[in-house]
């Protein structure tokens, strides 16, 4: 499954999921065939659902990896697209850098206090009864500013930054010739996908399987799936 953690539903937004399924004849178990399907036909854990249909794996990591694999082979197109990715992330993550940066003030202001009620003890200005109780309160804030901070920080962590692609660059620059050996490269493609921040968008228009890719190699829409999607 090249692009799962990738996909998203395009009717309801959930993530799409992978799934093999295996028909039975006869009492014979058939070839077993890999699917993409909006999780929403779970209805004990969504309450939403959609008529999304099955969409073939095959038929769209194929997809995917030859619209991603125009961006590794035009070197211009792909800086672009990394430059706009970035800016974009640039301004989306603003209020969570805010939060971040609000979150370490405070963070340094508990741990000050911390530090100011330990001098209070030493230095007899109440028991250790009291300072166990303002101590561990002042710990269960600090619990929490830390998992907060820490949520933050793998929130900006996915940011496409100026060095990564500046990585990535190389990295596809090193491939150079070999681009053509990656069709069967099935970690490099992932790799690229998720260095990429490729997001997968299922859809089904009139009747058609259709995919929309957005991310890092900018925006890429109305790839067909007619022949791709059939239900198991």
């Amino acid at each position: 499954y090249l692009v799962a953690g990738h996909g998203r539903c395009g009717q309801c937004g959930l993530a799409m999921h992978s799934q093999p399924v295996t028909k039975i004849r006869n009492g014979k178990r058939g070839k077993t065939r890999l699917y993409y399907r909006c999780p929403s036909f779970n209805s004990a854990k969504y309450t939403r659902a959609c008529n999304l249909p099955y969409f073939n794996a095959g038929a769209v990591d194929r997809a995917v990896w030859a619209a991603v694999r125009v961006y590794l082979t035009d070197p211009a197109m792909l800086g672009d697209g990394l430059r706009r990715y970035a800016e974009e992330r640039e301004r989306a993550d603003a209020p969570l850098r805010q939060q971040a940066a609000v979150v370490a003030h405070l963070i340094q202001e508990q741990e000050a206090k911390r530090g100011r009620l330990l001098d209070l003890y030493l230095s007899g200005g109440f028991d250790r009864p009291a300072l166990d109780e303002q101590r561990g309160r002042i710990e269960r804030v600090l619990g929490d500013l830390k998992r907060r901070q820490a949520e933050l920080e793998r929130e900006l962590s996915r940011q496409l930054t100026a060095t990564d692609i500046t990585s990535l660059q190389a990295m596809i620059a090193t491939v150079g010739e070999r681009v053509n050996a990656a069709e069967g490269n099935f970690q490099l493609q992932r790799r690229i996908l998720d260095r990429l921040g490729v997001v997968v968008t299922f859809a089904s228009e009139e009747g058609e399987r259709t995919l929309y890719l957005t991310g890092g190699i900018g925006e890429v829409g109305g790839i067909s799936l007619s022949q791709g999607g059939k239900a198991p």
